[in-house]
């Protein structure tokens, strides 16, 4: 909401005026100390000028001729103290035409000729206490219209109607709009703000933002051709700003109409599970640093791409803590809904409802999911929202409520994938969270998403470098997927240069191609079958010692699935399913070591063996005779038989089942 002072034009009344009798009389100012102006009927001026150190005068002669005031001044003197006398010190100084403005109350210079940053200045009449009451019905008039300010891209109207209602729209790269009531008594204008609003380009309506309750009261000017604020209550006005009055163009661009026929060519979906440790509330602030560099990024795309994002977060307040759905472009935050309640973000149907509110309501060629927060690949415990110990996961880690204190739950992957059954088939999931990249988890979405991006291994708390990744959600194929890995990878590898202890870490991070995952799946089935002397038989486990292994919890799981099948096959056999691998798998970048929280992890680091090039970044689930992985915290044995992929690969042939290893 503005402060400002406003010049109206296109008015059909006559332009020119006559102050030469209102601006008669001593005016002042108290800016910086005390300056007086007295002007005489005899065409004559004087400036006097004390800020408790000097006292000056100028002095000279005036011409007025409508709104234009020059002044002559003639002879510039300072007061000596000793001898109580002015002494003059320059004559002929100079000569300044200025546009004004007067009443009974004020003398406004609001610009001077050659200056062109001048800034107006606001004189009050000495002595002035008459009251306005007299004018309050032409006050009532002259008010009415709009008035409008520009500068550099961003353009200011205000509106007064007749029946006591005003707007003002900002117009930039986003449009927003405050809506309210006004009264003017005197010369205090009242205005009551009520509302909130942004304008949405593509759907060509209006979406409130928030209910507000702000009133302003201000002192103003009004006269045919000038409307100024001279100050406002328990606020200080610096410099007012000049408007021009306009016509109703502009506001007629933002009344609603039909929604306009869509040519968005992709329309992406940021999902910011965030009710959890990665919100500002725990003493961190990944969530908001990561929200910022969305809309940083979102400056660069064009018209036709949509990005929204969705953000359920830890709160103090219950207003700022339900959950909101935003639409983010040319830098700016759109809210587009926020939800009444609080509610699980890791609940499928709620997932399900956003993505398929996306794709309703922005419909394009095709749709992008950026999943964003905590994860463990498929480490779940049951079929449904879990809620026991934290390892009981997958994705979407929710206290359920704006504390610390609440009940985690998280969504299974097999749960996400029903969620998004039936809906438009998404051309990628970038999964910005910890160990997505598993061959589980790919052959659980493939029938729900192109493309599955994201790593293997934990991702640093601060996540992907958004600014620099968000224009390359709206790419295409390989030029896609190589654009986010490759800027991904290589921002954390220069991050940590300059870190002793980070140094050489980066994130490693692969694609996944889900019309090949079915056709790995067989090959790794074949594979297996071929191993060297054979698979061993439940309960022997197969070799894994200096192996790459990208979670632990309780014991190493998540070996890289390529750095194992390259171990125990021939070369003829490994070529011949690597063909396969590297079509499921067409990009990855690998590192060997990466940021984690698991120490028995980190020191594994320095014992993994073999090349870098023998990993594929992506992981699987190897059955092992260990006492963690069918006892203990968590059966993984049990667990892995939810999944597809191992349907697909048939560990039950090698004695590897459920029922088999429950007696232990």
């Amino acid at each position: 909401m503005l402060s400002v002072c406003f010049i109206s034009c296109n008015r059909d009344e006559d332009d020119s005026f006559d102050y030469s009798e209102a601006i008669v009389g001593t005016w002042i100012l108290n800016s910086n100390g005390y300056e007086e102006i007295t002007i005489y009927e005899n065409k004559t001026i004087s400036s006097l000028m004390n800020n408790n150190k000097n006292k000056e005068r100028f002095t000279g002669t005036y011409n007025i001729d409508g709104d234009k005031l020059t002044i002559y001044w003639e002879a510039h003197e300072k007061w000596d103290s000793n001898t109580d006398e002015w002494l003059k010190l320059v004559d002929n100084i100079e000569v300044i035409v200025t546009t004004i403005c007067a009443n009974e109350k004020f003398l406004i210079f609001l610009s001077m000729d050659g200056e062109p940053d001048f800034s107006p200045i606001i004189y009050t009449r000495y002595g002035s206490s008459k009251s306005l009451t007299d004018n309050n019905e032409n006050y009532l008039n002259l008010i009415k219209g709009s008035w409008e300010y520009s500068h550099s891209t961003i353009s200011e109207i205000l509106s007064f109607d007749e029946n006591g209602t005003c707007t003002e729209l900002s117009i930039s790269n986003t449009t927003q709009r405050y809506g309210g009531t006004y009264h003017i008594k005197d010369d205090k204008l009242t205005i009551h703000w009520e509302k909130y609003d942004k304008w949405n380009n593509y759907t060509n309506k209006w979406t409130n933002v928030s209910d507000i309750n702000e009133t302003l009261v201000s002192t103003v000017f009004i006269n045919e051709k000038y409307f100024i604020i001279i100050s406002i209550d328990g606020e200080s006005i610096s410099s007012p700003i000049i408007f021009t009055r306009t016509d109703n163009n502009k506001i007629d661009q933002y009344k609603e109409g039909p929604t306009p026929e869509q040519t968005t060519t992709r329309s992406v979906l940021v999902y910011m599970a965030g009710e959890n440790n990665l919100t500002a509330s725990q003493g961190v602030r990944y969530l908001r640093n990561d929200l910022n560099e969305i809309i940083e990024g979102s400056k660069q795309l064009s018209s036709n791409q949509r990005l929204f994002v969705f953000v359920d977060s830890l709160n103090s307040t219950d207003k700022d803590g339900t959950p909101v759905l935003l639409e983010v472009h040319g830098g700016e935050a759109v809210v587009i809904q926020r939800f009444d309640n609080d509610f699980y973000s890791c609940d499928p149907a709620y997932f399900r409802q956003i993505v398929q509110w996306v794709q309703t309501n922005a419909p394009a060629k095709d749709y992008g999911l950026v999943l964003w927060g905590h994860a463990t690949g498929w480490t779940v415990n049951k079929d449904s929202i879990a809620g026991a110990r934290s390892v009981t996961r997958a994705y979407g880690q929710d206290n359920g409520s704006d504390h610390a204190g609440g009940r985690l739950k998280w969504m299974n992957i097999t749960q996400m994938a029903r969620a998004l059954e039936g809906l438009q088939k998404l051309e990628f999931i970038f999964a910005d969270c910890c160990n997505m990249m598993c061959a589980e988890v790919g052959y659980e979405l493939r029938n729900v998403t192109n493309y599955l991006i994201g790593s293997p291994a934990e991702i640093p708390g601060d996540g992907a470098p958004y600014n620099e990744l968000v224009p390359y959600f709206f790419k295409s194929g390989s030029d896609q997927y190589k654009s986010i890995i490759d800027a991904y990878y290589d921002y954390y590898l220069d991050d940590y240069k300059t870190d002793y202890e980070l140094k050489g870490y980066s994130v490693p991070l692969s694609v996944i191609d889900t019309k090949y995952i079915g056709d790995l799946a067989q090959a790794t089935y074949d594979v297996l079958g071929r191993f060297t002397g054979g698979y061993p038989m439940y309960p022997q486990s197969p070799d894994v010692t200096g192996l790459v292994y990208y979670w632990s919890y309780d014991a190493p799981i998540m070996y890289d699935m390529r750095a194992f099948i390259k171990r125990n096959t021939s070369s003829e056999d490994f070529l011949q399913w690597d063909q396969v691998y590297k079509q499921a798998v067409p990009y990855h970048r690998m590192s060997m070591m990466w940021m984690t929280i698991y120490l028995d992890l980190e020191y594994a680091f320095y014992n993994f063996t073999g090349n870098e090039a023998d990993n594929g970044c992506v992981s699987m689930f190897i059955p092992r005779n260990h006492y963690y992985y069918y006892n203990g915290t968590f059966s993984y044995i049990q667990t892995f038989e939810n999944f597809g992929w191992n349907r697909a690969v048939n560990w039950n042939r090698f004695g590897w089942s459920k029922e088999s290893t429950l007696v232990r």
